[in-house]
């Protein structure tokens, strides 16, 4: 008796900048037998090692919640998982995250025929070096290619773009506006003051699409402070000029508001 073939296509729905773009993207696919069939929430060691918050029940069950309400206005079922294994085997989420979540994809693997896996940085970010030490993030394309059968494709979506492609493609969209979700300070809200909040917020501001956001993020707080948040990106790009976060939302504001970030510049003798 013939197996049946596994017909469902997947991605991971923590609503961040990558997140969104791999399901908006896909599930408006052009092509039918590569639509979207499910949305994944998976709690396998991300929430337990990232998040700043302490009340950990908390920020999953935000989390959970948030997930849920996307996938229920996109008319998609969601599987939620959670694994113990973090608890049996310590390790630092930053360094196994996609292996983790390779195996979450397995444990379901008769399910997919498609796994989309939200990519973090584009094919010119590609690097094998410090593999051991480094987020596999840098190298995914080819882990997932090795990760990949016959019978399940695990594609690392968003990699043929940068973060800046990324905020373009979400910006106009309702469900992105309302749900986007980068901080890992909290689980509920957008803290607008973290790393990841800043640079998510200065792309918006490059992309001339704040207003757009004011349901996820405190964009007057944003406006308010705005030149501060111009020097913080100043000074990291002093440090890393050539950050695959930061260097073209850079470029657009240097552009915007050359007068400001020359004066910022001048060397004092």
């Amino acid at each position: 008796m013939l197996q049946k073939q596994q017909w469902g296509c997947g991605t991971g729905i923590s609503c961040g900048v990558d997140s969104f773009y791999a399901v908006l993207k896909h599930f408006n696919s052009e092509y039918p037998s590569r639509k979207l069939t499910h949305l994944c929430i998976f709690n396998n060691g991300s929430i337990n090692n990232c998040y700043g918050e302490k009340n950990i029940p908390h920020v999953k069950q935000k989390v959970f919640e948030r997930a849920q309400t996307v996938a229920k206005e996109l008319n998609l079922p969601l599987l939620q998982l959670e694994s113990n294994f973090q608890y049996v085997v310590p390790q630092s989420h930053v360094r196994t995250h996609t292996y983790m979540d390779a195996l979450a994809i397995y444990a379901l693997q008769k399910l997919w025929q498609t796994y989309y896996y939200s990519s973090a940085y584009s094919f010119y970010n590609f690097s094998l070096e410090k593999n051991m030490d480094s987020d596999p993030a840098h190298f995914e394309p080819f882990l997932l290619d090795c990760f990949s059968t016959s019978k399940l494709k695990i594609i690392s979506s968003g990699s043929e773009g940068d973060r800046n492609d990324k905020i373009d493609f979400i910006v106009d969209n309702p469900i992105a506006q309302k749900y986007l979700h980068v901080c890992l300070k909290r689980g509920e809200t957008n803290c607008g003051r973290c790393a990841k909040c800043i640079r998510t917020l200065l792309a918006l501001d490059a992309a001339n699409k704040l207003d757009n956001f004011r349901e996820s993020f405190d964009i007057d707080a944003y406006i308010k402070n705005r030149n501060k948040f111009y020097i913080w990106l100043n000074n990291t790009i002093k440090k890393e000029p050539d950050s695959p976060f930061f260097a073209k939302t850079y470029k657009i504001l240097y552009a915007r508001h050359k007068k400001f970030f020359d004066a910022l510049n001048v060397k004092k003798e």
